[in-house]
């Protein structure tokens, strides 16, 4: 189970005027119900969904080496690799992976970075905000690194997961006992402009405990989505406002928590796990003309394929790579990545050269590619970016 924000700390505050205004859960416009007949797979392969591959091998230094990959954001001929624990750093490379710079971590002092919990890029003003969470604050950069200013909190409120969307961030958080409203807008400046009510009758409640992404861009940035822990509800919101809400269910063993009971996380999973059902995952990246979809059974993790014209979802088996062979078959969603509109592939050369020596012994892909690219085997992580035919 990922961590909070914040880790052993309350994350930030968000919060420092009153609310004013909220919308309700029951301001949409039109609902979509999706069967996925948990009976019926299909197998895809890279070259039916992609179309195309970019291949950027990060720039290595024996100084500036990446120790994990915990996000990859992408903007204009910028990659930003966030690795909250290992080096406590977020490294920044050019679009064809030439290192730019490295912000690190320093201190608890103004202006220091302590950890990079997470990050978000604001694309109109080319600015990069780093989450702090161990500090409670958020940092923001130009392209290049250089430090522009932070904004602090004194207050506190726990912070599961936020989103830069449209020139506002969209943050979701635990707040007590509050269900209702806990996807909130605040300006750059962090000030709430609203609250967004995402629950709905029947809606289980579960406290003190997380999953990986709640908030996932769309393609073309009209909307956003959202979906709950375990629910089996994914809403669209625009404009400030629920429009839809595709309802999946599942053709049997659908998991179904009573919602007269306020579960515990580790209660709440360890029931799921027992009972061994459906519910969607934490994962979604999406496209033009499809989405990449998560579902859980129990413990095991699923992919599926979302098919926006006749809005149906068929469980994939495994995405086969009949394109570069140099990555692994897709069976599941990463939580550094969500889109839209391209999967992305992060490995260590190590991991890759193992990769071929177990599954695809004597076929020598990897020692070429990495002549090719005078590619190390303690270098930094190569990234493969698989763009969705549109």
């Amino acid at each position: 189970m990922k961590k909070r924000l914040s880790n052993i700390y309350l994350s930030i505050v968000l919060l420092s005027i009153p609310l004013s205004c909220k919308h309700q859960a029951d301001t949409i416009s039109s609902d979509h119900e999706i069967v996925i007949d948990v009976d019926e797979s299909i197998k895809l392969t890279y070259s039916d969904i992609f179309e195309s591959l970019e291949i950027i091998p990060l720039e290595s230094t024996h100084e500036l080496l990446v120790g994990d990959i915990d996000q990859v954001l992408f903007a204009e001929n910028r990659i930003f690799i966030v690795d909250e624990n290992k080096t406590k750093s977020l490294f920044i490379f050019d679009g064809s992976g030439k290192l730019v710079k490295r912000i690190e971590s320093k201190g608890l002092g103004p202006g220091e970075l302590f950890k990079p919990t997470s990050a978000q890029v604001l694309e109109n003003d080319n600015q990069l905000v780093i989450f702090d969470g161990r500090q409670g604050k958020c940092m923001f950069y130009d392209y290049d690194g250089n430090f522009l200013h932070e904004i602090r909190y004194t207050d506190w409120l726990a912070t599961y997961d936020w989103i830069y969307h449209r020139g506002h961030f969209y943050f979701y958080s635990e707040n007590g006992e509050d269900f209702e409203d806990r996807l909130f807008k605040t300006t750059v400046g962090m000030q709430t402009v609203l609250r967004i009510n995402t629950f709905f009758k029947g809606d289980a409640k579960i406290i003190n405990g997380m999953k990986n992404a709640y908030l996932y861009p769309t393609y073309g940035g009209s909307s956003l989505f959202f979906n709950e822990r375990n629910s089996n509800r994914i809403l669209e919101i625009q404009e400030d406002v629920i429009k839809r809400q595709y309802v999946f269910s599942f053709s049997k063993d659908e998991f179904k928590p009573d919602p007269q009971r306020v579960y515990q996380a580790i209660d709440f999973t360890r029931e799921f796990w027992r009972q061994d059902q459906y519910a969607l995952g934490d994962g979604l990246i999406d496209g033009k003309r499809i989405s990449l979809l998560s579902i859980n059974k129990g413990r095991e993790s699923k992919l599926a394929l979302w098919t926006k014209e006749d809005n149906t979802v068929k469980i994939i088996e495994a995405i086969q790579n009949d394109m570069d062979r140099l990555t692994p078959d897709i069976i599941g969603l990463h939580r550094y990545f969500r889109g839209p509109d391209a999967y992305v592939w992060a490995a260590f050369p190590k991991e890759l050269e193992e990769f071929e020596k177990t599954f695809r012994p004597g076929q020598n892909l990897y020692s070429e590619f990495a002549e090719q690219y005078a590619i190390g085997a303690d270098d930094n992580p190569i990234l493969f970016v698989y763009s969705f035919k549109k």
